[in-house]
C-alpha cells in the first residue's frame, strides 16, 4: 500500500513538473542545448516543493547509481539537485515519465567528486534507471 502511495505520489509531482516545464519553455528559461540551463523554482512555492518531493523520493536511486559509479561512499545534497527535463514519451495523460536530473556527490566537507547526469523511467509500480552519464570530474584532497 505504501508503495502504491509513493508511486501514485511521484508521477503527481512529476505531473506538476512536467506541466510548469511547458510554462518554462514557453518563457524560454528552459533550453535542452544548454545543461547549464534549467527550470528553477522559485523560494518556498509550490513548484519547489514538488521538486523537493521528486528528487527525495528518487534519493535511495541516486545515491545507489552514484556509488555504483564512483566505487566508493559519497554523499549528495539533495538541495543542489537539479531537474534537467521531464517529458512523456507516449503522449498527454500517460503516466509514463522520463525524467534527467544533474546531481554533484561530494565527500567530507563538501569536496564535489564530480556532475553527473541520471536519467530515470519512471511508470506505475517501477523506476528504472536508463542512463548514466558522468559530465565531469574534479580533484579530491586526499584524507
Amino acid at each position: 500500500m505504501k508503495k502504491r502511495l509513493f508511486i501514485a505520489l511521484s508521477l503527481l509531482i512529476c505531473l506538476i513538473i512536467w506541466s510548469n516545464k511547458i510554462q518554462a519553455n514557453q518563457l524560454n528559461c528552459f533550453n535542452n542545448n544548454d545543461l547549464n540551463t534549467y527550470y528553477h523554482s522559485e523560494a518556498k512555492s509550490l513548484d519547489e516543493l514538488y521538486s523537493d518531493v521528486l528528487t527525495t523520493s528518487l534519493s535511495s536511486y541516486i545515491q545507489h547509481e552514484i556509488e555504483n559509479y564512483y566505487k566508493m561512499p559519497v554523499q549528495l545534497n539533495l538541495s543542489t539537485t537539479k531537474i534537467l527535463d521531464i517529458v512523456r514519451p507516449r503522449g498527454y495523460r500517460t503516466f509514463e515519465f522520463i525524467v534527467k536530473i544533474q546531481v554533484s556527490p561530494f565527500i567530507g566537507a563538501h569536496n564535489t567528486v564530480g556532475t553527473d547526469n541520471i536519467t530515470f523511467d519512471i511508470r506505475p509500480g517501477s523506476i528504472k534507471v536508463i542512463n548514466y552519464e558522468h559530465i565531469k570530474s574534479f580533484n579530491v584532497p586526499q584524507h
